[in-house]
């Protein structure tokens, strides 16, 4: 429809919004203390990239913490029982 029609064939169809605000949620800001050679490091790698170092630090723990999340589900699939140490030693003990 919007190939051949504009908002402002529609415009008797739209509401005024009204008390509208946009808010991004809310980020923890978290102090991470680093040698001077690593984030010389860090900053340069941002800077080929073409974002900032704390979007490239950031990019880095979600990926990090993703991968680690698969290993885990992977982990518990294998084995068929939680990644509990005291639970596997009972699920063992009662096999």
């Amino acid at each position: 429809m919007w190939d051949t029609h504009g908002v402002a064939d529609c415009r008797h169809d739209l509401l005024d919004a009204k008390d509208v605000c946009f808010e991004r949620p809310r980020k923890q800001v978290v102090a991470v203390r680093l040698e001077p050679p690593l984030w010389c490091r860090v900053k340069a790698l941002a800077l080929e990239k073409g974002i900032s170092s704390s979007m490239l630090l950031r990019m880095w723990i979600v990926e990090r913490c993703r991968k680690a999340k698969q290993t885990s589900r992977r982990r518990q699939r294998r084995c068929g029982r939680g990644s509990d140490p005291v639970q596997r030693r009972r699920a063992r003990a009662a096999d």
